[in-house]
């Protein structure tokens, strides 16, 4: 059996790009069309990065969902 590994974000190979704030930029590894079409279906709008402002969702929501259901569905099998 192999093992893959699919990053939430992506970082510049260099390293050496940072924000004004100081924090190393950062790019989330989602396909936009998918995140698109669930921000459509939910209504909601998509953020690049986690906020504490209504309405919205970021990349760490979309993976918190995934994990959720991916549990539920072991669990229910017990």
């Amino acid at each position: 059996m192999f093992k893959l590994n699919f990053p939430l974000y992506l970082y510049p190979e260099s390293g050496n790009q940072m924000t004004n704030d100081g924090q190393q930029q950062r790019i989330q590894n989602l396909n936009r069309a998918i995140v698109d079409e669930i921000a459509a279906s939910i209504a909601l709008t998509f953020t690049p990065e986690k906020e504490e402002t209504a309405d919205t969702f970021a990349p760490i929501d979309i993976l918190d969902y995934i994990y959720a259901v991916l549990r539920i569905s072991v669990l229910m099998m017990r």
